[in-house]
């Protein structure tokens, strides 16, 4: 789906991301989404370790069918099941996400 198909909440919810997530203004964007035979993905993945809208993300991405890093989890757009994941002991190092749709 191109993104001016997208609802409303998916729009607001994509401004959020854009604006609250640990990975905006980041020196390293290409970090989220890194060539296949690149291994950057673990330093992407410890960005979103603290970030306050980490399952918002993840839930965003998921819906979207979006690839690359989102949401601590690493997404390949052919499936939308993730690759990867935070390591348990980063689990509590986040705030309670929002509700997809949901603005900060």
């Amino acid at each position: 789906m191109v993104p001016n198909e997208r609802s409303g909440a998916a729009n607001r919810t994509l401004a959020t991301l854009n604006t609250r997530g640990a990975c905006v203004g980041h020196p390293h964007p290409d970090w989220w989404f890194p060539e296949r035979d690149e291994d950057v993905t673990h330093r992407a993945l410890q960005v979103c370790a603290s970030c306050p809208v980490r399952t918002l993300c993840r839930d965003y991405a998921q819906e979207w069918e979006e690839e690359g890093v989102w949401g601590g989890v690493i997404v390949h757009a052919s499936d939308g099941q993730p690759l990867a994941k935070l390591p348990k002991e980063w689990a509590g190092l986040t705030l309670p996400g929002l509700e997809l749709g949901e603005t900060a």
